[in-house]
């Protein structure tokens, strides 16, 4: 019995392989007869297959860091601390949403000693919205825009006029709007050497009231109109800064100062693994930019691309170079610029900084960065800011 049973099985076996061949009656088998077999990988394919593609949705990154600026005359701005917080959203393959908040305390710079100006400083925040678009594997380009809204910051400032430092009091109220169109070539290759291209052009709309609000001369108090007369017989001792805020102060106006920069830069990028970057910027301005008064006071918080340290006055040029290399999961960037100011060609701005960057995995990210700048005004005054930034990004 179990013969015929074999013989029975087998006969049905020959008949479903007769059936792959166009016969009549084939409509009617089942369809798990029908269908191919499941595939049967082997190792061989399996490391054959690509890895499966990083979701790539977007990235948040969010990085605390302070400034501590040294005082002078005409720098009377105090330590800062601030929290950037940035995301990008992938719309699509080509299209992404940029949005970004920073806040900002702003200590105000401490009077001289002995004065009985208590210290005093402010808040800042920043607001960032914007939009990039790839075209293709070359070219892409992106809008952003920042808004400041007004605030005010109370500082001291130092001046000189019996051969002791007297004190003022400096309130600023100010706000800022800037608007940047950017463009990018990439040769994207897979040679030793390639190149990418960035450009763009920003405008930029200031506007501050700086007013001198209350003055001291050893113990003895004076008002800002009797500080004035004073600055007007003796130039050299009071910073054109403070004589700018003296005058808002008599003259109740705002000042304003609506600017151009264009940026252009080039980098080679060598065997995938380091970056050389060359860049620099060159600034327009419609107004007198020595009618800003106390530039980094009115400015601090309130630029796109703010993290190194903040001009003392409106700039007229500045060159930057980066050499950035990758050794695997850890990065290391090093970078020098030098400029001018616009104000007095006798004006000069250096600083330079590091960036060490860590890919925990491929989703997260964390980094340090440490940044030291000089500046020298037209009358020789020296300031020297410090700064130092730690971030953490995640890709989704």
């Amino acid at each position: 019995m179990s013969i015929v049973r074999s013989a029975a099985l087998a006969l049905a076996a020959l008949a479903s392989v007769a059936s792959l061949a166009p016969a009549a009656g084939a409509d009617d088998l089942p369809d798990d007869i029908l269908a191919d077999p499941p595939a049967v990988s082997s190792p061989a394919d399996a490391a054959a297959k690509p890895a499966e593609k990083f979701p790539d949705r977007g990235s948040i990154s969010d990085e605390i860091g302070t400034l501590q600026p040294s005082g002078s005359l005409s720098n009377p701005a105090g330590p800062s601390y601030s929290n950037n917080l940035l995301g990008i959203i992938n719309l699509t393959d080509n299209w992404s949403l940029n949005l970004g908040f920073l806040f900002s305390l702003e200590e105000g710079a401490p009077p001289p000693p002995g004065s009985s100006y208590p210290d005093s400083g402010g808040h800042v925040s920043l607001f960032t919205v914007g939009a990039g678009w790839d075209s293709n594997n070359h070219w892409s380009f992106d809008l952003l825009a920042d808004g400041s809204p007004e605030s005010t910051t109370i500082s001291g400032s130092t001046l000189v006029v019996n051969s002791t430092p007297d004190a003022a009091r400096l309130s600023s109220t100010s706000s800022n709007l800037e608007v940047q169109l950017g463009a990018g070539y990439d040769t994207n290759g897979e040679s030793a050497a390639e190149w990418s291209f960035l450009g763009s052009v920003t405008g930029g709309h200031l506007v501050t009231d700086q007013r001198i609000t209350a003055v001291e001369v050893g113990r003895s108090s004076l008002t800002p109109a009797q500080l004035q007369s004073y600055c007007d017989a003796h130039p050299l001792k009071c910073p054109r800064a403070l004589r700018n805020a003296l005058h808002n102060a008599n003259q109740n106006g705002d000042s304003n100062l609506d600017s151009l920069k264009i940026n252009l830069g080039a980098t080679l990028t060598l065997f995938d693994d380091t970056d050389l970057t060359l860049s620099g910027d060159y600034f327009l301005y419609a107004e007198d930019p020595a009618q800003a008064g106390y530039f980094n006071v009115a400015t601090a918080g309130r630029s796109i691309g703010g993290g190194g340290g903040v001009p003392i006055a409106p700039l007229l040029f500045d060159g930057k170079l980066e050499v950035a290399h990758r050794f695997g999961a850890l990065s290391i960037k090093l970078w020098a610029s030098a400029g001018e100011y616009a104000v007095d060609a006798d004006g000069i701005t250096y600083s330079g900084g590091a960036k060490v960057q860590y890919k925990i995995t491929r989703a997260w990210r964390v980094w340090v960065t440490g940044s030291l700048q000089h500046d020298v005004d037209d009358a020789g005054n020296d300031t020297v800011t410090w700064g130092v930034t730690a971030g953490v990004g995640f890709r989704f």
